[in-house]
């Protein structure tokens, strides 16, 4: 079990409505989402497998190309990151 399992599952759910196929292998969601956030696949990757929350300078883009209100993008990041102490 992982640290951020539960935020990982929102994460995942909304990439996949937004048209980013993190559910599926080798369909390159996650590198899309990557891209469109301009991070490094790793760092997706980390998040979806419920390793960690992105950093705060990244929230924006994160909301941005999950197409979630920011404001509920920033409440449940904090509230993970509040969950896990």
């Amino acid at each position: 079990m992982s640290k951020y399992d539960d935020y990982a599952e929102w994460i995942k759910g909304r990439a996949v409505d937004a048209g980013y196929p993190v559910d599926v292998p080798r369909a390159g969601g996650g590198q899309g989402l990557a891209m469109e956030i301009g991070v490094w696949y790793t760092t997706v990757k980390r998040v979806l497998e419920g390793d960690r929350v992105p950093s705060y300078r990244y929230w924006t883009a994160w909301a941005k190309a999950l197409r979630v209100d920011q404001e509920e993008f920033r409440q449940r990041s904090k509230d993970a990151l509040v969950e896990a102490l």
